[in-house]
């Protein structure tokens, strides 16, 4: 593991805009140009001495000088905006809140599925690893407003806050 003295002496991070400035040179990398590239789950990496790190991780090693005890989220739930305002410590279910919906969601909306027996909507909250029903419609909108609400209850300061309270 790299310290926050090494990390130091070869990048820049800049907090506003959360981008990293190589300092040295590395492999190919030329003083002066963006550090790191996007992995296949849209997180931003860098390598240092044959090792890869995400940047918003760093980011933390750079600003507070140790690793995080715990996960970090991105507030704003965009994977590559690594800029400081954006970043917070999250354990795994609190990081899992504030995700957006899932790519096999068929509903369109976060917390809400449907059910093919009776050919209804249902939304349905996690709260420490139970799924706890909310309510069902016809209408998915409806079913989605209940989870806004739910999620704005149980899930407090991590809530999603992409999505919208009135459809």
């Amino acid at each position: 593991m790299i310290t926050q003295d090494y990390l130091k002496e070869r990048l820049d991070y800049n907090p506003e805009t959360g981008i990293w400035i190589w300092k040295t040179h590395y492999f190919k990398s030329m003083i002066g140009t963006r550090a790191g590239s996007l992995d296949c789950h849209g997180y931003r990496r860098i390598g240092i001495d044959y090792e890869e790190y995400k940047e918003h991780k760093l980011a933390f090693l750079y600003m507070k000088g140790e690793w995080p005890e715990i996960g970090i989220d991105h507030e704003n739930t965009i994977k590559d905006d690594n800029s400081w305002t954006n970043l917070r410590k999250a354990n795994k279910s609190q990081n899992n809140c504030n995700r957006g919906k899932q790519k096999n969601n068929t509903s369109g909306f976060k917390g809400v599925f449907f059910d093919k027996r009776d050919k209804s909507y249902y939304a349905q909250i996690r709260i420490n690893g139970k799924c706890i029903p909310l309510g069902r419609s016809k209408d998915p909108k409806v079913c989605s407003q209940l989870y806004i609400e739910a999620q704005q209850k149980y899930h407090g300061n991590f809530k999603n806050k992409t999505l919208t309270t009135k459809l």
